[in-house]
């Protein structure tokens, strides 16, 4: 968290608001001041289709395309949101296992068998427990909560959503026979 703490910290106040809403976050309606460099955590109240629909462009190497909630829903033409490059870079991060064993202590639910890319989130209090993450096939957003707004005991992304999201994720990749890489090899450079 600390990177992308000091990144907000040197774009223009509005520049991140502005881009997390040209990628589909519609719910962020308030102005920059009233998020802070927060908002690169997550502190702006999001739904989980519209973080699906931000995670998928990280999925598909930069290029957004519609979600499907069902089978028969029709194919959305894909257009670029981001560069092959920065949409890898931020993939690389939340592919990471090494960051997950420290943040869970050892206990990560996200060891399925293949690469995957991922984020946690708990709401100050407990009101909140998300998981978003993918494969470049499949996009899986989990968020755990309470009806009427009140704290969980405790829930957290890693605790709560993580494991719900690790086997929604197995289930959805069933049906993939290859799987591709989390990102383009030549996007990054070591």
């Amino acid at each position: 968290n600390v990177p992308v703490i000091r990144l907000a910290a040197e774009l223009d106040d509005a520049a991140l608001l502005a881009r997390l809403q040209a990628l589909g976050f519609t719910s962020l309606g308030e102005g920059a001041a009233h998020y802070g460099l927060s908002l690169a955590l997550g502190s702006g109240e999001v739904t989980p289709m519209e973080l699906a629909r931000a995670y998928v462009p990280l999925a598909r190497a930069g290029e957004a395309i519609g979600l499907r909630v069902r089978e028969d829903d029709p194919v959305a033409v894909p257009h670029r949101v981001l560069s092959r490059a920065h949409a890898a870079a931020v993939v690389e991060a939340l592919s990471d296992p090494a960051a997950r064993i420290r943040l869970l202590e050892g206990r990560s639910p996200f060891d399925i068998g293949y690469p995957v890319a991922l984020k946690t989130g708990t709401s100050s209090g407990y009101r909140d427990a998300w998981t978003a993450g993918f494969t470049h096939e499949r996009t899986v957003v989990v968020w755990l909560g309470n009806a009427d707004g009140s704290p969980m005991r405790e829930v957290t992304g890693g605790s709560g959503a993580g494991p719900l999201f690790a086997d929604l994720l197995r289930r959805a990749m069933e049906d993939v026979k290859t799987r591709g890489p989390l990102w383009p090899p030549d996007a990054l450079t070591t």
